[in-house]
Parts: C-alpha cells; sequence; structure tokens
C-alpha cells in the first residue's frame, strides 16, 4: 500500500482531500479513509484506535472480519471480532497471550494458577511436558504464572492488549519510518538547493543572467 506524508494525506477511495474531521487514520499504515466512504459506513469518527480493513485482524483468532452475524462490530479498538470477544468477557482467554478459549476444546494443554485461577496456555507458563504431566497427577502441586510471578511487565489485562503485536505490524511499522526518513531527507535536500540558488553574490550565467 502506498504511504503518504500527512500534508499529502488523502481519502484512498474517493482520493477527496476534503473534510478532514470526517477523515480516519489506520494506526496500522498510516492511511486516511473518510468515514462516509467506508463498507459500511460509519456514522461518526469512533473513540480510540482504528484500523482499515487491509489492516484488521483479531489478535486472538486471526479473523479479518468482525463475526458471521451482520450486526457483529470489532471491538478493542479494532484488535478483537466479536465472537472472541465473548469468550474474552467471560473470562475464557490466558493472560499472557490474550488468546481466548472454549470450555469444551480439550485439545489445549492449559495449566490453572494458583494465585490468580487464570487458565494459561503451557507454552505461555514455559511449562515443560514433565511439569505438566505432574500438574495432572499430583493435586498439590502449586503453580503461578508468570504475571502473577512478576516476570511480566504489564499488571492488567488492558496492558495486554495494548502490548500485543499484530501480525506483521513490526514491518509496517518499519517500512514507515523507512518512508517518512526519505521523504524528510528528500525535502531537505530541496530546501539545500533553493538556498544555493538564492545565495547572495552567487555567479549568474553570462549568456542568460540567470542562475545555471
Amino acid at each position: 500500500a502506498m504511504w503518504r506524508c500527512p500534508a499529502c494525506r488523502i481519502c484512498e477511495i474517493c482520493a477527496g482531500e476534503d473534510n478532514w474531521e470526517q477523515m480516519l487514520v489506520c494506526d496500522e499504515c498510516d492511511r486516511g479513509f473518510h468515514t462516509y466512504c467506508l463498507t459500511p459506513p460509519l456514522k461518526a469518527v469512533p473513540d480510540g484506535g482504528w484500523r482499515c480493513s487491509e489492516c484488521v485482524q483479531c489478535l486472538s483468532c486471526g479473523a479479518k472480519a468482525p463475526g458471521p452475524k451482520a450486526s457483529d462490530r470489532w471491538r478493542r479498538d479494532f484488535r478483537m471480532c466479536a465472537p472472541c470477544w465473548g469468550l474474552y468477557e467471560a473470562g475464557n482467554y490466558c493472560p499472557i497471550c490474550v488468546k481466548v478459549f472454549k470450555d469444551s476444546d480439550h485439545s489445549i494443554e492449559m495449566v490453572q494458577c494458583d494465585s490468580c485461577d487464570k487458565w494459561v496456555h503451557t507454552l505461555c507458563g514455559a511449562v515443560d511436558s514433565v511439569t505438566y504431566n505432574r500438574m495432572k497427577t499430583e493435586d498439590d502441586f502449586g503453580w503461578d504464572c508468570p504475571r502473577c510471578r512478576g516476570e511480566m511487565d504489564y499488571d492488567s489485562d488492558d496492558e495486554v492488549v495494548e502490548k500485543f503485536p499484530l501480525p506483521d505490524a513490526r514491518r509496517v511499522i518499519d517500512r514507515q519510518l523507512a518512508l517518512e526518513e526519505y521523504c524528510y531527507a528528500h525535502v531537505a535536500d530541496l530546501l539545500g538547493l533553493i538556498r544555493v540558488l538564492e545565495a547572495p553574490g552567487r555567479p549568474r550565467h553570462p549568456a542568460s543572467g540567470a542562475a545555471p
């Protein structure tokens, strides 16, 4: 997708430069979109974050749509689909990776923290197979998740969601920064050339009287 600096930003759908108060900017690709140009259109600029159709993706299941129903909407600043949000609100999620799970899904290896009572993926909790088997057979085997052990750099579920990266988000950000640096460097070169051309006492071309 083409990146545009803020001064050149337009609506990527209608190419219009007007109605800035109705212009949404994607949190991932930094492109602009009018609220009324979207499908379906938005009545107003939403509070919090927003992601365009190319960048939006559920951080739990990876879905690109908000849900199977027409009434389904994205939650958590367009970072969680409606079905996953329902499981999240019910408490069915790993506090480390924020991925949700169903009570009926017994194929996922998870262990329960003795301190917060949350269920954690064995991979997220760094629980090896030996420890996992002991926890299943020994009732008095105690275990605390990394968050309760103070090994994580966040304390609340909101912070987990905010810090959880979307797939390829780093690549998108790196590309954007590289384009910004190129844009600024190009502008700096042009300004330098203008200063040279406008410098007082600069020799003029003898034939035309103008700078070459």
